[in-house]
């Protein structure tokens, strides 16, 4: 355990963070321990995202609103793909959400296995990024897609729109 740097947090209320190395030995318990949720989000209201910036990774929720076509960008010297979708909150505030990479696939996988009429979506371990005056969000090498119903939270967001 060591004490948490201010750059990227992957979460923002965390001091300390554990970090494993080639020697770290990990250990089976065999008492009893308390169940531990499968999911665990903490959803950023899309107004506060900007505070976020440069301090943590953030998670998102909203409706799919648009979906972009699938492009070819320059990135640290080489092409990589990406894809810009747009999400709403329950106010109608737009997001900008920029795909990079394997996210696209991992997406594009989740999105037509899961269809329903209104694509409620969860984005982990984003991005913020300052976008001429705007935030957008993008995609980083932690992020995880989400669009399954028997997610809580996104039962409780489908049903605050409907």
């Amino acid at each position: 355990m060591e004490k948490n740097k201010d750059a990227y947090r992957v979460v923002s209320h965390n001091n300390y963070k554990i970090q494993f190395h080639l020697d770290t030995i990990v250990k089976e318990i065999i008492e009893e321990v308390a169940e531990i949720p499968r999911f665990v989000f903490e959803l950023t209201d899309y107004e506060k995202l900007l505070e976020k910036r440069k301090k943590c990774l953030c998670d998102v929720i909203g409706v799919l609103v648009g979906v972009g076509t699938l492009q070819e960008r320059q990135a640290n010297g080489t092409n990589v793909t990406c894809m810009e979708l747009h999400i709403e909150d329950q106010r109608k505030n737009r997001l900008n959400v920029t795909l990079w990479s394997s996210m696209v696939n991992q997406f594009e996988q989740i999105r037509f296995s899961n269809y329903s009429n209104v694509e409620v979506i969860i984005f982990t371990s984003m991005i913020v990024k300052d976008n001429r005056g705007g935030v957008s969000l993008s995609s980083s090498q932690s992020t995880k897609i989400y669009m399954d119903d028997n997610i809580v939270e996104i039962a409780d967001f489908k049903g605050s729109i409907e």
